[in-house]
């Protein structure tokens, strides 16, 4: 149970992370995919920093999911 918790944990600091950097970052598509790619790079890194590759694995694809989300936002 301990894993499952703290891949939820990087998970969703992943997707508070790509909403955050869609929200800063909003503007053109090519910005906007700096963003994606940002939020994926910050979401692996931030589940290193927790734990192993699992939590790494939800950190970035919390960070992809949210920036995407916040993309169709900020988009208009």
């Amino acid at each position: 149970m301990g894993d499952w918790y703290w891949i939820g944990v990087c998970a969703g600091l992943g997707v508070g992370i790509g909403v955050l950097l869609a929200g800063l970052l909003a503007g053109a598509r090519a910005v906007l995919m700096a963003a994606l790619a940002l939020g994926i790079g910050a979401g692996i890194a931030l589940g290193f920093a927790i734990g192993e590759w699992d939590e790494a694995v939800g950190g970035g694809a919390g960070g992809a999911l949210g920036a995407i989300g916040a993309a169709q936002l900020v988009a208009g």
